[in-house]
């Protein structure tokens, strides 16, 4: 199986800055949208 992206997933974190670091510095993936308490990435062709 080939992972090609991600369309939808919903992670409940306890601090949304450190959660958009790993997601966005070490994994890679867009933030297309960040609000205060919410924040919706991209990552890959999904």
């Amino acid at each position: 199986m080939i992972v090609k992206g991600f369309s939808h997933v919903t992670i409940n974190v306890s601090s949304l800055e450190k959660a958009l670091d790993f997601y966005g510095e070490m994994l890679g993936m867009k933030i297309v949208h960040e609000g205060n308490k919410d924040a919706y990435l991209e990552w890959g062709d999904a």
